[in-house]
Order: structure tokens, then C-alpha cells, then sequence
């Protein structure tokens, strides 16, 4: 029995130990705090990583985790400030308690039988503590009376200039010949703001240059009592935080207020850069935080909302819908898409979406997210075409409106 024992603590030790083989590994640029890098608190930022035998190839990384925003008050700059403060109290404004590993798992997942695109890659995960999607660019730290952490600091550009340089100078992307800029979330968005700017800081020996922005097409759009409450936060934080210098120059120049171009459905027409955009056509943080349908309605449960909210529900999926065409991500050349009729948020970074057969388009196609992504990069024979979008609206992509939805707290 002892001996059964000692066997079975081996081989879950040696298990632990391949599976820590894939974990990325933390990195704190202790040093970009001389050129006024550093997280919301003043802490150093910093980046996971994860060295790949294909060794001039790299995922660069942008981590999401929401905003410090507020729309709700009267006195919207200060409840920003206060908002700003509180996240700087946490792992999404501080660097003080991010952890030495991360696992892998979706796009970042080294099994190249569940991610035959970059288990190879160099991984470099770009962590997320300014607040405002790598966009802040304010001299001076700001004073929060009240707050629980003053001052704080809006230095998202500094931090994405210093992970990119450090990147360049110690990882080998000075090296590179192919890069690959995606993100979730919030960090999609830093994808769509980012995406071509991050392309002038690589070397002259990238020869292919891909964006994947992944859930960070966040509408400009009513909520279900018809005020631009999402909106209105956006623009603030924004203008708080000195971003207008990582705004698309195009978009301020056709614009009346230059923070309209926080949002992709007002520039992406305009960016250079090949894109494969990753977006839900329900995506459910939208739906809870922009369209603000109730959680007492949930569309899987049959008698939860009411006929009115079922409606705006639709609708939302059809302003999505033309406004990703408006835009031209659905036939611009060299582009793709995976758009899909399924509640669903950041689907490139975890397993249960990314290649997954229940989540196709279109439904039992065999066309999986990480299918459209080796075809778009890869090219295959058997796909003549990278646009991949759902015509149905939900649940008529049979598969995904059955799943399990409760792992995104829908």
C-alpha cells in the first residue's frame, strides 16, 4: 500500500510538473517606472511570457479586465476618480499581488493537438493595470480625496511603449518575422486602438503582421431605458486619462467629439492592419453592461424576460450585426472574422469556446474558432473564405444555445 502511495504522489507531482512546463512566467519592468511606467498605484507593470521552439514567432498579448468607468452621477468625473482609485486597491490596478505563473488555455494553450496555430509561439501576455485599455498618457498623478489609493496615475501608453521595448531588447522580438497582436475584453479593445501603432515599434524583419481583437467591439448604443449610459463613462475616462494620443487620427479629423473614436464601430473601417476580429453577436458583457438588460431576464430560461426585453435583446444583436458591416470587417480584403449567433464573451482564451465543437459557424460546419484562425494566418485549401459569421440570430445556432452557459455567469 505504501508503496502504491509513493507511486501515485509521483505521478502527480510529475503531472504538476509538465503542466507548470506551460504556465507563463511573470515579468515586472521594474525599470519603465524612470520613463513614468507603472500601473494605476504606481507599482511596476509588467507581462507574462512563455518561450516557443518556433522562435521568431509571437503572440503579443493584451490582458482585459473591464474599466474604471461610472456613468451614473451627476458628477461623473469625480465618481470616475473614485472608481479609478478602488481598482488601483486590486490586481487590475496594482502589479503588488499578481501572481509568478499563469496557466495557459485557449489561444495561449501549448497542446497543439487543441491549438495547432501557436502552441510553438513565443507567448507574451501583456498585463492589464491602467485601467484604460494600455491608453492613458496624464504626467501628472492625480489626487483622490476619498479614494481608497491617491495619488493614482493614467500611464497605459507608457506601459504598453515599455512591455514592447523590453520585449524587443531581452525576449527576441527583434528578431521576429511574424507577430500576431490580439486581446479580450477590454484588452480588445487596446487590439482595435492599438493594432497598427504596435506595428511601427516592430523590427524590419516582421514580414507578416495580424491583429485578432477578441470581444472588444463594444457598441456606442443605448440602454433598455434609452440613455448612452456606457457611452457617456467611456468618453470620461477616456478624456481623464489623456488618451486622445492613442484615438485613430483619421476618426478625431471626421469626428465632432475626437472620444466618439473610443469605439471600433467609428474607426475600423480606417485601420491598416490585417484583422481577424473575434465578436459574439450577443456578447454578454455587452448585454449586461451596455444594453443593461436586467439579470432577472436570461434568455436560456424560458418565461424570465418579458416580451419587450426579448425584443431589445434581438435588436442589440442586429446593431451589432450592421455595425461591424458599416465598418467593413465582414468583406474587407485581407480580413476575417468569427462572428457568432451565441451569448458568449473573450472567446479566444478559454477552452470551453475556442475549439469546441458545440461553437461553429455556422452550426455543425466543423468550423471551430481555432479552425478560423490557422486558416487565416495558414491559409487552407478547403476554405476559400476567412468570413465566418452567423446569418441566424439566437437560438438558431442549435449547438451553442444549448450549452452549459453558467461558466460565463449569464
Amino acid at each position: 500500500m505504501h508503496t502504491i502511495k509513493v507511486l501515485s504522489f509521483l505521478l502527480l507531482l510529475a503531472a504538476r510538473q509538465v503542466h507548470s512546463s506551460s504556465d507563463l512566467q511573470l515579468k515586472l519592468l521594474s525599470d519603465a517606472k524612470s520613463t513614468g511606467a507603472v500601473c494605476l498605484d504606481g507599482t511596476s507593470p509588467g507581462y507574462y511570457y512563455r518561450k516557443g521552439s518556433e522562435t521568431t514567432k509571437f503572440l503579443l498579448i493584451f490582458n482585459g479586465g473591464g474599466w474604471c468607468r461610472t456613468s451614473e452621477s451627476d458628477d461623473i468625473e469625480k465618481e470616475t476618480l473614485l472608481e479609478c482609485s478602488e481598482r488601483a486597491s486590486g490586481s487590475l490596478g496594482s502589479s503588488k499581488s499578481w501572481a509568478q505563473t499563469i496557466h495557459d488555455d485557449g489561444v495561449t494553450n501549448s497542446n497543439c493537438t487543441f491549438n495547432p496555430t501557436f502552441c510553438n509561439w513565443n507567448i507574451m501576455y501583456m498585463y492589464y493595470c491602467d485601467g484604460a485599455s494600455f491608453s492613458g498618457d496624464l504626467d501628472s498623478p492625480v489626487e483622490v480625496p476619498g479614494g481608497r489609493v491617491s495619488p493614482i496615475f493614467f500611464r497605459g501608453k507608457r506601459i504598453l511603449d515599455a512591455n514592447i521595448q523590453d520585449m524587443l531588447s531581452t525576449m527576441g522580438l527583434s528578431r521576429a518575422t511574424e507577430v500576431v497582436l490580439s486581446g479580450h475584453s477590454a484588452g480588445g479593445l487596446a487590439t482595435y486602438l492599438h493594432a497598427d501603432y504596435v506595428q511601427t515599434l516592430l523590427p524590419a524583419s516582421v514580414t507578416k503582421f495580424h491583429a485578432i481583437p477578441d470581444a472588444g467591439f463594444f457598441l456606442d448604443h443605448v440602454d433598455v431605458n434609452g440613455t448612452n449610459t456606457f457611452g457617456r463613462g467611456m468618453r470620461a475616462l477616456f478624456q481623464i486619462a489623456n488618451a486622445s494620443h492613442s484615438l485613430n487620427k483619421g476618426c478625431i479629423a471626421r469626428s465632432n467629439d475626437m472620444f466618439d473614436c473610443v469605439f471600433p464601430q467609428n474607426f475600423a473601417d480606417l485601420i491598416r492592419s490585417p484583422m481577424h476580429p473575434i465578436q459574439s453577436l450577443y456578447d454578454t458583457y455587452q448585454l449586461r453592461s451596455i444594453l443593461y438588460l436586467p439579470k432577472t431576464c436570461e434568455p436560456v430560461k424560458p418565461g424570465s424576460c418579458t416580451t419587450e426585453q426579448l425584443e431589445m435583446f434581438q435588436e442589440y444583436h442586429v446593431a451589432q450585426r450592421n455595425a461591424l458591416n458599416m465598418t467593413g470587417l465582414y468583406n474587407k480584403s485581407g480580413n476575417g472574422i468569427w462572428n457568432d449567433a451565441c451569448m458568449a464573451h473573450s472567446q479566444g482564451y478559454y477552452g470551453s469556446y475556442y475549439n469546441n465543437v458545440e461553437w461553429e459557424v455556422p452550426a455543425n460546419s466543423g468550423m471551430t474558432l481555432a479552425k478560423s484562425i490557422f486558416c487565416f494566418l495558414n491559409g487552407c485549401d478547403s476554405v476559400p473564405s476567412n468570413f465566418h459569421h452567423d446569418i441566424v440570430e439566437w437560438p438558431n445556432n442549435g449547438p451553442c444555445s444549448k450549452a452549459d452557459l453558467r461558466h460565463i455567469g449569464f
